[in-house]
C-alpha cells in the first residue's frame, strides 16, 4: 500500500502541467487534500463557485484574486451551505 502511494505520489509530481486555468490548484494540492468522496463534491462546490464568480465579475476579476494552493486550502475547510 505506501509503495503504491509513493509510487502514485511521483508519478502526479512529474507529470507534465496541462494548461489549466490558473486558479485552480495544482496537482499536489488535489493528490493531498481531496481523497474521499465528501471532499470531492466540496471541491466541486467551491470550484462551482469561483466558476459562477468569473463569469458574474469577469476573468480579469478573478485573476485580481490571484487564487492559489494556500487559498484553496482556506477554502475547502470553509462550509458552504447549498
Amino acid at each position: 500500500m505506501l509503495k503504491s502511494r509513493i509510487l502514485l505520489r511521483h508519478a502526479v509530481q512529474s507529470a507534465p502541467s496541462t494548461s489549466s486555468p490558473e486558479y485552480m490548484p495544482s496537482k499536489q494540492f488535489m493528490y493531498s487534500k481531496v481523497k474521499r468522496p465528501s471532499q470531492k463534491s466540496h471541491f466541486v462546490k467551491v470550484a462551482s463557485e469561483i466558476e459562477l464568480y468569473k463569469d458574474v465579475y469577469g476573468d480579469d476579476a478573478l485573476k485580481r484574486l490571484k487564487i492559489n494552493d494556500d487559498t484553496w486550502k482556506v477554502l475547502m475547510e470553509m462550509s458552504w451551505e447549498d
